[in-house]
Order: structure tokens, then C-alpha cells, then sequence
């Protein structure tokens, strides 16, 4: 059966709960494997995501690995699977969009995570928020086509749903009102 893909993932393409951090020579050898693999099979791989499974990512490591993976295949859109385990998802989304990527996955009210990496206290941060995401291309002047209002209310809305706080910026701190309208 010949069924297209879309795209790939490279999962703890940063570091992993048990190995600790992935070194940039692992990463470069996962990635040489899928090129290996598009050009055995006759298949191209239009979307590569560098996942940051248990959040050990730093915006310097983003930058040096988006480059790397560019550099090994050219032909891919790269993004980025992110989470803020350790409170620094949105700068390293920053480093992201400054090496050109715009490909981002992300949840609202940042649900999701990865149970089986809690770390010592058996707690994991979610993905990046989606309406924290949105808002920072916003502010850059990314247009993503997105309506913040909505995705604020989304994000409340998962809030209340969920029954407990959860971690999204914006969804807490409202819009500005500075030229824009008034938060939702």
C-alpha cells in the first residue's frame, strides 16, 4: 500500500528522561536515517518536527538543531513539537520563529504532555499554548490567522472543563487593550 507521508517526527531530539540530553551527532544520525530512508523507499518527507518530548531544549540548542536538520534535509519544512516543562517553551518558540520555522505544534491551555517523563516529582508540563503561541507571533507581526479572542475563550473554557488551573499566560492575563480590542 502506498500511502503518502506528511510528515515525521524525530521524538527527544533535545534530550530524553532516561539518556538524559541527546547529543547533536544522535540527532544528526536519526536524521541521516531518515534521508537514508526517503531515498531508499523513493519517498520525500515534506515536514520534519524536532520534538522536545520532555522540555531540555534551550534556545540555543533550537537554533543549532533547526539548522542541523536543514542541513540534512534541505528539502523539509522543519517545525517544532514543544513543551515548558521548565518555564522557557514560549523563548524557545522565539528561537524557532528567529531561525525561520513555522511549523509549531501546540495545545490549547498547553493540555497534553508526556505522563511516563515527570522527573523526580512525577509532574510534566503540557505542550506550549497554543494562545500564548499566537499571541508572541502577533506581537512579532507573524500573521497566523488566528482569532485570539476565541482562543483565549478556549482556553478559559479547557480551564473549566479541566477543573483546576491550568498553565496558559494570556487565558490569565487577558489582551492588551493598547490599539486592540478589549480583552475577551
Amino acid at each position: 500500500m502506498n500511502l503518502p507521508v506528511e510528515s515525521a517526527y524525530v521524538m527527544t531530539a533535545f534530550g530524553c528522561h532516561v539518556e538524559g540530553e541527546v547529543s547533536e551527532a544522535k540527532l544528526a544520525q536519526s536524521l541521516r536515517f531518515l534521508a537514508e530512508l526517503q531515498a531508499q523507499e523513493g519517498f520525500v518527507t515534506p515536514k520534519v518536527y524536532l520534538a522536545d518530548t520532555v522540555g531540555m531544549a534551550n534556545p540555543q540548542s533550537i537554533a543549532r538543531r533547526v539548522d542541523l536538520a536543514r542541513e540534512i534535509l534541505p528539502q523539509a519544512r522543519i517545525g517544532l513539537h514543544l513543551h515548558d516543562t521548565r518555564g522557557i517553551g514560549m523563548a524557545n518558540a522565539l528561537a524557532g520563529l528567529q531561525a525561520g520555522v513555522d511549523l509549531f505544534d501546540a495545545s490549547i491551555a498547553g493540555l497534553g504532555g508526556c505522563p511516563f517523563t515527570g522527573g523526580a516529582h512525577g509532574a510534566s508540563a503540557g505542550n506550549i499554548c497554543t494562545e500564548d503561541l499566537a499571541f508572541l507571533c502577533a506581537e512579532l507581526g507573524i500573521e497566523t490567522g488566528l482569532d485570539l479572542g476565541q482562543l483565549v475563550e478556549a482556553a478559559r473554557l479547557a480551564e473549566r472543563i479541566i477543573g483546576r488551573r491550568l498553565e496558559g499566560r494570556l487565558m490569565h492575563s487577558g489582551l492588551p487593550t493598547r490599539g486592540r480590542a478589549a480583552t475577551p
